[in-house]
């Protein structure tokens, strides 16, 4: 049974989510007063856009609540950084527990 609780994980959705891991280090370093295109995040991570539109892990991570999708009619949609993701800041203090880790 361990291996079914391996697999609802939130390493292992992230893990299966191809791009995700880069979005969410992207995501990290986003100005949190602005919001992004899917070019502009797909300039700012090194994803190539046809591959976020494809794979569409941006929608994951609205999903996730890391990104806010904003709709508005006529105009391409804006996403912006969620200041107050859980997902985020457990990201972050994961980053903050590994640099501390390797300067060991």
């Amino acid at each position: 049974m361990e291996g079914d609780t391996r697999l609802h994980s939130g390493w292992h959705v992230v893990a299966e989510a191809e791009e995700l891991p880069t979005i969410i280090d992207t995501v990290l370093s986003l100005d949190t007063d602005r919001t992004y295109t899917r070019s502009e995040i797909a300039e700012a991570s090194g994803i190539p856009l046809k591959t976020l539109h494809l794979k569409d892990d941006v929608a994951y991570a609205v999903e996730l609540g890391m990104l806010a999708k904003h709709d508005d009619d006529g105009e391409e949609v804006a996403y912006s950084v969620n200041p107050d993701s859980d997902v985020l800041d457990a990201a972050r203090a994961f980053g903050e527990a590994v640099s501390a880790a390797r300067s060991d």
